[in-house]
């Protein structure tokens, strides 16, 4: 279909190529590589959001539903894991709180990566998935406030649902402390 054309693109947009694996590789990155890998990011949020897995339950509607592959969900977690070490290293670098290059990165991070995680996680609570969403509150450890006011957001529309798979998704983020 289409849609899987389009998701294979994505994919190719997300692969490895400028990923940051350290801290210490953040600046052999293309800009343009990082910019198609947020994009791509951004749309396969968009698209989790517009056909969310709940409506297989319904007799017509179980077509539309998009259910992410594997290589799609590691290439998210790829990209997330390195837009948020690349927004780490520069919020390291900063002079201190004034610093414009630090704002810009996490405004970029919490725009681009982290918000439309959150959103799709909560627009679809029945089928949550428990390692992204401790993904999500993993960020209510870091030290900035607009990432721990999305946090924190985040972590109330998901007691306000069911406190229940709160307490799931905070052990996952515990046993990923910890391990």
């Amino acid at each position: 279909s289409v849609r899987d054309k389009f998701v294979d693109v994505l994919l190719t947009w997300m692969t490895p190529q400028g990923l940051v694996t350290d801290e210490n590789s953040v600046e052999s990155v293309s800009p343009y590589a990082t910019a198609l890998q947020r994009e791509a990011f951004h749309y396969i949020a968009n698209l989790r959001m517009l056909f969310p897995v709940k409506v297989k339950k319904y007799m017509y509607l179980d077509a539309v539903a998009f259910t992410v592959s594997h290589n799609v969900l590691g290439a998210m977690r790829k990209v997330f894991e390195s837009e948020g070490l690349r927004m780490k290293a520069a919020v390291a670098q900063s002079d201190g709180e004034d610093d414009e290059e630090a704002k810009k990165a996490v405004a970029i991070f919490t725009e681009n990566i982290l918000l439309p995680l959150a959103q799709v996680l909560t627009s679809d609570m029945e089928n949550i998935n428990r390692r992204q969403a401790a993904s999500v509150i993993y960020y209510m450890l870091d030290e900035n406030e607009a990432l721990q006011e999305v946090v924190k957001g985040f972590i109330k529309r998901v007691k306000d649902f069911d406190m229940v798979k709160f307490l799931e998704i905070q052990m996952v983020a515990l046993k990923g402390l910890y391990h």
